[in-house]
């Protein structure tokens, strides 16, 4: 089984004169043999949503920190 997970993160500055915009994609990809049959699949797919929850969390994280840091 493989899963896979995939979210596409939009960002959009306006705080500056000229207006930028960007997407990151943020993807993973989790492998599982075929030992509890569906199940494996299951898991597969809740592995890689796990692996892109943790990225996402970072890129917002680091969109706040550089925010912050502007502002002082």
């Amino acid at each position: 089984w493989n899963g896979a997970a995939w979210i596409d993160l939009e960002v959009q500055d306006y705080r500056g004169a000229v207006p930028i915009g960007f997407t990151l994609p943020i993807v993973a990809e989790h492998r599982e043999s075929n030992m509890w049959g569906y199940s494996s699949g299951d898991k597969a797919a809740q592995t890689a949503w796990e692996q892109v929850a943790v990225q996402l969390t970072r890129a917002i994280d680091s969109i706040f920190r550089i925010i912050r840091d502007e502002q002082r």
